[in-house]
């Protein structure tokens, strides 16, 4: 009898382990399955790129237990078992929730993407607005100068200078108001002009037909403020000045600004669904803020319209500079044009020809979202099979078409030269300690290029110097020499009196004054020897008590007077 009843328990056991493996198994299969099922959905739907991170790894997690708690009971118990108990039941529940969830993310949007060309832009570097530090200029050590002292702030004025009372204090401190904004009369495209100009806006308007622009037409235009500032623009009103995307005169502190935009703008929300035949209204909302920081409150709108109708006109190339130059020994180059429409563009080289019948095409980007400051651009690479190579361009418009009797092509060619002969000796020089890091000559950009160094430790040094012309040529040469510092005041060695004058001579080049005041004299306020090397004479009064002191063209003296002397 016990040895049945153990056969017994032994058997029971293994039925056991055999279930619990089978789901084990079940739970794993059940787990991977839910899981890609999931990932599948979401990455299809395009919802996964629209949720934060967390949320798409915990959806997955979520049912992969799910599909683990189902698989589980169907490996283990069978597929009856699945309805027949709570916990498949909730994990079948729980998978159906989630792609729901999926599903109604993707119904409002969550994960739709449209394409946009972001430019990225780099403007000169402006002081920080107001002028609360421009009494610090010349306590760093060095000497204020007018460049200096316009570098602490927008207001600070560098003044008196040349009298050797030269200070650095801000101007226009009280100015809280923002600048008054208006058109700039002297700033319009031929064929345009302002219309219905008031302290909040202006229209800018065609000279023909119904005042709207033509579609894909560079307009230039402008406003002028009753006071330097800086000026931004946006195509959203009541955008916070800091937070406006793009700005005029390359964000400069200006009186007048101008700007070249493109129509229709890049900065349209709605381009992509912009249909040619119907007429659009376009607004750009501004706002200008004074060299204190003050800035507008309300947007200034400037407004135009994009003319309507059907496009019969070929595309506008522009391919400058029409004359580029290849760098030495290359057999390629890469050139760029731009385009004022979506456009084809083609080249070939050695004689003009018809659009139709050249040979290469170029890459161009078409999507009106792909518009840049210039229009939309075009790449190819051109082979370079000599000095002086020329090729020939021409483009046709509405690329979305495959009606060419729909289309229009340039009936006359761009021609664009490549040199490889080198340019006419102008080039951008540079100079590093490291041979990593290269810094611009403050004079350069010509043929001659200059460079002063304010201070040097002693020792021996190298510069590595680097010119490199436009075409990409580079010239490096590496320069060493010895910096000896003079710390020391000059010497006098020798004093001596010839024909009523008094003789100094010292053992460098110096330069000497003698006062009646007292030892420790100003320069400023003494009578200056003359003579700049190392002899210096003066004309002194007769029994007269005098100081001398000296100074070398570094400026090192003694903290007194050199030696006295009194003419008898």
């Amino acid at each position: 009898m016990t040895s049945v009843a153990e056969g017994a328990s032994v058997t029971s056991l293994a039925g056991v382990i055999g279930t619990v493996g089978a789901g084990v198994a079940g739970a794993a299969i059940g787990a991977m399955v839910a899981y890609a099922a999931i990932y599948m959905v979401l990455q299809k739907t395009g919802v996964a790129a629209g949720l934060p991170p967390a949320l798409v790894n915990s959806l997955l997690a979520v049912g992969a237990v799910a599909g683990a708690v189902v698989g589980y009971y169907v490996m283990a118990y069978g597929t009856a078992s699945v309805l027949a108990s709570t916990l498949p039941v909730i994990g079948l529940i729980v998978a159906v929730v989630i792609m729901l969830f999926v599903m109604v993310m993707k119904l409002i949007g969550i994960g739709k993407s449209r394409e946009r060309l972001v430019a990225f832009t780099c403007n000169p570097w402006q002081p920080a607005p107001g002028g609360k530090d421009c009494s610090e200029c010349g306590k760093n050590g060095f000497p204020c100068s007018k460049y200096a002292c316009q570098s602490l702030g927008v207001t600070c004025r560098f003044l008196d200078e040349g009298t050797g009372s030269e200070r650095c204090e801000g101007v226009d401190k009280n100015d809280i108001s923002a600048p008054t904004i208006s058109p700039l009369q002297s700033a319009i495209s031929e064929g345009y002009a302002y219309s219905g100009a008031t302290d909040l806006g202006v229209k800018v308007v065609s000279s023909q037909g119904d005042g709207c622009i033509p579609l894909y037409t560079p307009v230039v235009f402008g406003i002028a403020l009753d006071k330097i500032g800086r000026c931004k623009y946006d195509a959203v009103p009541d955008t916070k000045y800091d937070s406006m995307e793009f700005s005029f005169t390359a964000g400069l502190y200006e009186k007048n600004h101008t700007l070249r935009l493109n129509i229709p703008s890049p900065e349209g929300e709605d381009l992509p669904e912009y249909d040619p035949d119907k007429r659009a209204d376009y607004k750009i909302f501004v706002k200008c803020a004074n060299g204190n920081g003050y800035e507008n409150t309300k947007d200034y709108a400037i407004e135009f319209c994009v003319k309507p109708g059907k496009d019969i006109t070929p595309p506008a190339m522009n391919l400058a500079p029409e004359t580029r130059y290849a760098k030495y020994g290359s057999t390629n180059y890469n050139a760029s044009i731009f385009t004022n429409e979506p456009a084809d563009c083609r080249w070939d080289i050695g004689s003009d020809k018809s659009y139709n019948s050249m040979a290469n095409q170029m890459s161009c980007a078409n999507n009106l979202s792909q518009q840049q400051l210039y229009g939309w651009k075009c790449d190819a690479s051109f082979p370079i099979s000599k000095d002086e190579n020329s090729f020939y361009v021409r483009c046709m418009d509405k690329p979305w078409t495959n009606n060419t009797a729909d289309r229009n092509a340039n009936q006359q060619s761009g021609e664009l030269k490549v040199l490889r002969t080198g340019i006419d000796g102008t080039a951008k020089c540079s100079y590093s300690f490291d041979g990593i890091t290269f810094i611009d000559f403050r004079n350069t950009l010509t043929t001659t290029h200059s460079q002063s160094f304010e201070t040097f430790t002693s020792g021996s040094k190298r510069i590595i110097l680097r010119c490199e012309d436009l075409a990409g040529n580079i010239a490096e040469k590496t320069i060493k020499f010895k910096v000896e510092t003079d710390t020391s005041p000059p010497k006098i060695t020798r004093v001596y009196s010839s024909a009523g004058g008094v003789f100094v001579r010292t053992n460098e080049p110096a330069q000497c004054a003698l006062s009646k005041e007292k030892c420790g004299f100003d320069f400023e306020n003494a009578t200056i020897m003359t003579g700049m090397g190392t002899e210096h004479m003066a004309m002194p009064d007769k029994n007269v008590l005098y100081y001398v002191r000296c100074k070398d063209p570094y400026g090192n003296t003694k903290g007194s007077c050199d030696i006295t002397i009194k003419a008898v």
